[in-house]
């Protein structure tokens, strides 16, 4: 199986990196605030900011930091969408907010703790500066709002809320690794560890062609044609009510041909590539079948081997 990483993978891993080599620093810092612009200003100054799963800019706009002397309590409620976090100052320290920042209301700011970016969160609209309390705005929710909520507490020296406990991992399905290591081992010619694996991933999907397929092809390997015959059959049972419900896929138009070959019905597999043919398919997909087309002789020379190795059983 391959795997892709895209950009915001990255990020994210660099954030949670980033993110936990900031959380090691030991010095104490006041906490602070900023205004922010969303774009760059003349004057101001750019750092980086990791939130629970990302890492963005912020351009924070010229000016002295606020520090958020008399913050008395840390509140955080659940909204609709994302969370409210409420930061009630004594009434001297409110004031002193008031009268460094004037119109707060709509802006987003940032929360710092030195030259640390601890949020970025948007002052409410409707109700920035009420009274002693600044409402902010978050995008977030659940466990990810409570962190935040605790890291504006610890760096104003306010007792942290507990955390809930992280729900347990869903189990991880064993299946993909499975059928990637029946495939190596067939690719490698350990036929008899190749069939044990895939008989494990055939009894996990019973119903994927391509798994059943597999463990046919493994037991043919080991000359166990008997068994293998068996296993085609039901392939042939699969492929045949797949290809029902998805007629335009040239794979299953192929596996059922393949199968029928197996089987030795090598006359109704011509039917079933002239069928599918007929039928109009698309580019790609004629271009699949003919490619399948010009391999037909080595398939039929698969079945006279196959059929050689179950007469010697015999």
């Amino acid at each position: 199986m391959m795997y892709r990483f895209c950009l915001s993978s990255l990020l994210f891993v660099f954030a949670v990196l980033l993110t936990a080599a900031v959380s090691l620093q030991a010095e104490e810092e006041p906490l602070g605030i900023r205004l922010v612009s969303w774009q760059p200003v003349e004057g101001g100054e750019a750092v980086p900011f990791s939130g629970p799963n990302f890492l963005e800019t912020l351009y924070l706009e010229p000016g002295e930091r606020f520090v958020l002397s008399g913050l008395e309590s840390v509140a955080l409620e659940a909204r609709e969408e994302g969370s409210e976090v409420t930061l009630a100052f004594s009434e001297e320290g409110a004031a002193r907010l008031a009268a460094h920042f004037g119109e707060v209301e709509g802006r987003r700011i940032a929360v710092l703790a030195g030259a640390r970016v601890v949020a970025a969160p948007l002052v409410r609209p409707d109700a920035g500066l009420d009274g002693a309390a600044l409402k902010l705005t978050i995008p977030w929710s659940g466990r990810e709002a409570l962190v935040l909520a605790n890291r504006i507490r610890a760096t104003a020296g306010l007792e942290e809320k507990p955390l809930p406990e992280r729900p347990a991992p869903p189990p991880r399905d064993p299946f993909p690794g499975l059928l990637n290591e029946a495939r190596m081992a067939m690719s490698r010619g350990d036929y008899g560890e190749s069939e044990r694996l895939f008989a494990q991933a055939a009894e996990m999907r019973p119903d994927v062609p391509e798994v059943v397929a597999g463990h046919g092809m493994a037991l043919a390997a080991l000359g166990r044609t008997a068994e293998a015959r068996t296993v085609y059959q039901r392939v042939h049972e699969l492929v045949t009510q797949a290809a029902e419900n998805t007629p335009g896929d040239p794979n299953l138009a192929v596996m059922k041909a393949v199968t029928l070959i197996l089987l030795d019905r090598s006359e109704e597999a011509d039917t079933v590539v002239e069928a599918f043919i007929e039928g109009d398919p698309s580019e790609d997909a004629l271009r699949a079948i003919r490619f399948f087309q010009n391999n037909l002789p080595q398939a039929r020379a698969q079945l006279a081997a196959f059929v050689a190795r179950e007469k010697e059983q015999e």
